[in-house]
């Protein structure tokens, strides 16, 4: 191997580990915003967009996946959506955007939480991403990197702070 490759795989490993970590994090962050009383500015018009850009990808925040994220028990593996459907039925009004954004949030998570999805930041993660921040969720060194990166391929994600 080249120096240059050496460099770039001790990178690949650097950030995939960065990424495991800033996941949890993140989910923890996002868990705290969830239960929360005040929705955060901007919350209703960041999951309209998501809901309108990519409707299908919500399928993948499955029932367990928003359970875990608002801090209720989970049933790994089991396709139920009681805690979901009673996160809506028992909202309030003001707190509607905060059961969308936990759809949300299970979906962007589901889709590119698991992996080391930085490599190649679809336009859905870094507009999580930008709106976690603007929420005031500390990014770490990595999702700096792909938010940042995703300033030249906005596509699909007018979400900006």
């Amino acid at each position: 191997m080249t120096e240059d490759q050496k460099a770039e795989r001790r990178r690949v490993v650097t950030n995939n580990k960065a990424w495991e970590i800033a996941a949890q994090v993140r989910r923890e962050y996002m868990t705290e915003l969830l239960i929360g009383s005040t929705v955060p500015r901007g919350t209703l018009r960041y999951v309209s967009e998501v809901v309108m850009t990519d409707p299908g990808g919500l399928a993948a925040g499955d029932g367990d996946r928003v359970a875990s994220l608002v801090g209720k028990e989970t049933r790994p593996g089991a396709w139920d959506r009681s805690t979901a459907t009673a996160l809506a039925t028992d909202a309030s009004e003001t707190r509607l955007p905060l059961v969308l954004l936990a759809q949300v949030a299970a979906s962007v998570e589901a889709r590119f939480g698991e992996h080391p999805a930085w490599r190649h930041p679809a336009p859905a993660l870094v507009a999580y991403l930008r709106f976690l921040a603007s929420c005031g969720y500390g990014l770490s060194e990595v999702e700096r990197e792909v938010a940042g990166e995703s300033e030249r391929d906005t596509s699909g994600t007018s979400f900006v702070p």
